[in-house]
């Protein structure tokens, strides 16, 4: 009788009255044997790419869907629209349960929000006089906020350590941010190719709400309207303080007080970190590490984003107006150009700033003339990055001189390569 109820599993060598354990022995799958079954490929329907792996399928097919066409996610009861689904969620919950939100509205300009705290920091920051403030004052530079949450951002982003910062890295590039919310910005603009916040005046289109705000500062507002920033040691003055504070430190900070960014691989310094950041992927990149942007018009290729756009503009679209002379003929596309032209040819002597060498009694009155005069005259050779024709053996320490060179003297060359 006993014996009878014993049973017995035919995958190890259990004996057992109990139907539970048994049951439990069964394989729910069936097994899998590495000799005679193979894994399916996944195949993507909009190219050939095909893989085994799933998380590597999925990341190409979201790639792929974001190449083709994203779609907005849009509340119904108010102009709100996202790209991703749980912010949209969040949103449409929020405005739901909130059908009639009481805004707290600024006494001064058209602002609103939600919170009394965001209301108090608005005012703090567009409407109270400097010397209403209670400044929050960094220890360890000249910098100065008005809020709380500026300081502790600023000592984040200039004061901190590399190994004591908490990176976020992009996916698709080297590049990392300090905070999360510039690596979302980053991904929006620079990998999913989105540009919905377009320009009601003009063509202009894109993917960040702050720069169009800039976009119409510059460009749209009236004269009356405009809100100057004026130097208090000269005449200069700019519509946006991020220009005047780099005025500042660019014509009227003591040499003493200036951070200086060093190249490490050449003498080159500069008052800017995004400066340091482009002449060391311009000069001292490997080929292989270089990522290039190419323009879909001609073979033309920068390593640099805003010097396509550049070249798009001024030779493929004519977007660019050209600035003119008032002393002379002299037109060009670049208003920098320009205020070379009048600070060499049109300005007094007594007005000129001029930029002197300090090995040698040697001035000029553009700071490129001397950088130039620099490297050619008091440059030792093992500093020296030299740039080479690649038809003749002709070298030179100045890359527009080695343009000139080939321009003029292998023409016939340039054509049989194009």
């Amino acid at each position: 009788m006993f014996s009878k109820n014993i049973k017995s599993s035919q995958l190890c060598p259990l004996f057992t009255t109990s139907g539970f354990l048994m049951a439990k022995q069964r394989p729910s799958f069936t097994p899998f044997d590495c000799e005679t079954s193979d894994i399916d490929f996944y195949h993507c329907k909009k190219c050939d790419f095909r893989t085994k792996c799933t998380l590597t399928f999925k990341h190409h097919r979201f790639k792929k869907d974001v190449e083709h066409t994203i779609r907005s996610y849009t509340c119904e009861k108010c102009s709100f629209e996202t790209f991703f689904v749980l912010k949209w969620l969040q949103h449409v919950s929020r405005c739901s349960i909130n059908k009639d939100i009481s805004y707290f509205k600024c006494d001064h300009c058209d602002y609103q929000c939600k919170r009394k705290e965001s209301l108090k920091t608005h005012t703090i920051v567009k409407h109270r006089n400097d010397d209403e403030i209670d400044w929050f004052q960094c220890r360890k530079c000249p910098y100065k906020a008005k809020c709380g949450p500026y300081l502790k951002m600023h000592i984040k982003f200039k004061h901190s350590n590399d190994e004591d910062i908490k990176w976020y890295r992009c996916k698709e590039c080297p590049y990392k941010a300090k905070h999360n919310s510039n690596l979302k910005a980053h991904v929006r603009v620079q990998h999913c190719d989105v540009k919905r916040f377009q320009c009601e005046k003009c063509s202009y289109k894109t993917g960040r709400k702050a720069h169009l705000k800039v976009h119409i500062d510059i460009h749209h507002l009236d004269p009356e309207d405009i809100t100057w920033y004026e130097c208090d040691k000269c005449l200069y003055k700019a519509k946006r303080k991020q220009y005047l504070e780099l005025h500042k430190m660019t014509r009227h900070l003591d040499e003493k007080d200036i951070k200086w960014h060093r190249c490490t691989n050449c003498p080159y310094k500069t008052k800017y970190g995004y400066s340091l950041k482009n002449h060391v992927n311009t000069y001292h990149l490997d080929e292989q590490d270089i990522q290039w942007y190419e323009c879909n018009h001609c073979p033309y290729k920068a390593k640099q984003k805003w010097t396509l756009n550049r070249h798009v503009g001024f030779k493929h679209l004519n977007k660019y107006k050209w600035y003119e002379c008032k002393n002379c003929p002299y037109k060009t596309q670049h208003v920098s150009h320009l205020q070379s032209h009048i600070t060499s040819r049109h300005l007094d002597e007594r007005d000129i700033k001029w930029h002197e060498c300090q090995s040698c009694p040697y001035k000029c009155k553009l700071k490129r003339v001397l950088t130039t005069h620099i490297l050619r005259k008091h440059s030792q050779e093992g500093n020296v990055k030299w740039h080479e024709c690649q038809y003749c053996p002709y070298k030179t320490k100045i890359k527009s001189t080695l343009t000139r060179h080939t321009t003029t003297k292998h023409v016939d060359d340039e054509k049989r390569n194009i």
